[in-house]
């Protein structure tokens, strides 16, 4: 070869040993980081979803248990739970996944993503209105709650609990005396009895509704429930006429409680999760769809002008000159990927041990960054490969044993 011939082949194996490497590279990100699939894989297999999922969940329940409906801790946790399911935030995270990538590889020119959990929070309100059905005034933690529940399990118990009371009025109006207090005058001083204790049932109403307790919706029902204790302690009320009101208030109660929840959830329904992004963001979106339209293009067309090259090489030099120099750039790009891999792999694993990122986010950014890692090192070991078998191709030609 001349000297002319053989500056052109040095620079043609400069411009491979750059191609080749940037081939590695950004094949290995195309089918891996920047492919959907993979991400998608990825997330479930790292256990994202999962995360996402209980996460949702505890969100929905301190919401619930902090928003005035006295839902019982248990009935709204078992509610919950069985209705913000990993399935339903897995199909929600894909779509958003497939959004995404969508706008990355430019088929779409506006990034929209969004959380719909309307579809979960219908399962919240169907898990709770079975849940409610027959629920319990003590369980519930309502005023005086078991009380009014025991009085209307049985005509026995709604007569001892007021036997009970009259008893303990009759101590009050004796005031430590020995003067037994006949029924006569205890029912005439019923009347007074009863309006203090409606007096007690309005304060602990307002003390409830401006505490941590009821909702104003449930004033009413309640009002209804601990009136009718009221009257049927104080002989007001009959023991079929108590049942039917506590009955009626009790299912005005749990309508007004799943109706809470109904409004509580509204409000969370639907999350957009690109609205208001500043000029940064949007600058910083637009600039990794034009990076990620690149890198999908070069990864076909680098291969292309990789063996571009090398014909390039056969054509102006021998046939084992160009096996040989073929051979070492493919090995020392095989070799460079391989020990690349081994290595970018320790840090990152370093740069994410101890760290504040939630361990369900650390170990599927981790998921990516090993599943590229593996991709490349794949490649890079078949590059190698091909690499020796080329140099053996070249010295074999060299020395006979294959015709040049």
């Amino acid at each position: 070869m001349g000297t002319g011939t053989k500056l052109l082949f040095a620079v043609l194996g400069i411009v491979l040993v750059v191609a080749l490497l940037s081939t590695n590279l950004v094949v290995a990100a195309d089918r891996t980081v920047l492919d959907s699939d993979f991400v998608k894989d990825t997330a479930d297999e790292e256990g994202l979803y999962a995360a996402l999922a209980q996460e949702v969940q505890e969100d929905a329940m301190q919401t619930l248990s902090t928003s005035g409906n006295a839902l019982p801790a248990d009935e709204l946790e078992d509610g919950v739970r069985e209705a913000v399911i990993e399935a339903e935030i897995r199909e929600q995270g894909e779509k958003n996944v497939d959004r995404l990538y969508a706008f990355l590889h430019g088929e779409t020119d506006e990034l929209h993503l969004e959380i719909d959990l309307e579809r979960a929070n219908q399962n919240v309100l169907t898990e709770l209105e079975e849940e409610m059905t027959g629920l319990d005034l003590g369980e519930a933690d309502f005023p005086q709650g078991d009380e009014i529940e025991a009085m209307a399990e049985s005509e026995e118990q709604f007569a001892q609990y007021r036997d009970e009371f009259r008893e303990e009025q009759k101590e009050e109006l004796q005031g430590g005396g020995d003067r037994e207090v006949p029924a006569e005058e205890l029912d005439q001083r019923m009347d007074a009895i009863r309006l203090d204790l409606y007096t007690e049932r309005d304060e602990l109403l307002e003390q409830e509704r401006y505490g941590d307790g009821l909702d104003a919706d449930l004033e009413e029902p309640a009002h209804a429930l601990l009136t009718a204790r009221v009257d049927a302690l104080t002989g007001e009320m009959g023991y079929d006429e108590y049942v039917t009101e506590v009955e009626s208030a009790k299912e005005e109660f749990e309508t007004e409680l799943v109706a809470g929840v109904e409004s509580e959830l509204a409000d969370g329904a639907q999350i957009d999760l690109t609205e208001g992004m500043d000029d940064d963001a949007t600058e910083s979106l637009e600039m990794g769809q034009a990076v990620v339209s690149t890198a999908s293009l070069l990864a076909i067309v680098l291969p292309l002008v990789c063996l571009g090259i090398v014909g390039l090489m056969a054509w102006v030099a021998p046939p084992s000159t160009t096996a040989l120099s073929a051979g070492v750039v493919s090995t020392l790009v095989g070799t460079t990927g391989i020990v690349g891999s081994h290595v970018a792999g320790e840090q990152i694993e370093l740069l994410f041990a101890g760290g504040e990122t939630p361990p369900a986010m650390a170990d599927f950014v981790l998921g990516i960054a090993s599943g590229t890692l593996a991709a490349l090192t794949v490649q890079s070991v078949v590059l190698l490969v091909v690499g020796i078998g080329l140099v053996a191709v070249g010295v074999a030609i060299r020395q006979g044993l294959l015709l040049e």
